[in-house]
């Protein structure tokens, strides 16, 4: 993977990172393997995707968060949502209700199928 480090006028996040995590979940195909995994749905129609909120939470976990709470500070972030393609980061709510889906089987399920 090739970085080019240069000199730019436009706005910049102390996250930077991020657009490395961006590149490498796309070189792995994450997205497509989260849509495979049958993960549970959120029931609002104006919910967040199941891979949306993956992807947030591993973005979060990338920049140093190592509680839901922590994650809040990223929903302010301009840049990380330009890079990330979303229009908003989740907040610590959504990441509480959508983990509260999960029990011991649907668990097993995505372990099961990630296994394989």
């Amino acid at each position: 993977m090739d970085i080019k480090i240069e000199y730019t006028d436009k706005e910049i996040t102390s996250f930077g990172g991020v657009s490395l995590l961006k590149k490498m979940l796309e070189a792995i195909n994450f997205n497509e393997l989260l849509k495979s995994l049958g993960l549970p749905k959120q029931g609002s129609n104006r919910g967040y995707s199941p891979e949306t909120i993956i992807t947030n939470f591993i973005t979060g976990i990338w920049c140093g968060a190592s509680r839901i709470s922590d994650l809040e500070i990223l929903k302010g972030d301009k840049v990380i949502k330009e890079i990330l393609g979303v229009e908003e980061m989740c907040g610590q709510k959504v990441y509480s209700r959508y983990f509260n889906k999960f029990n011991i089987g649907t668990n097993t399920e995505v372990y099961c199928y990630l296994k394989k």
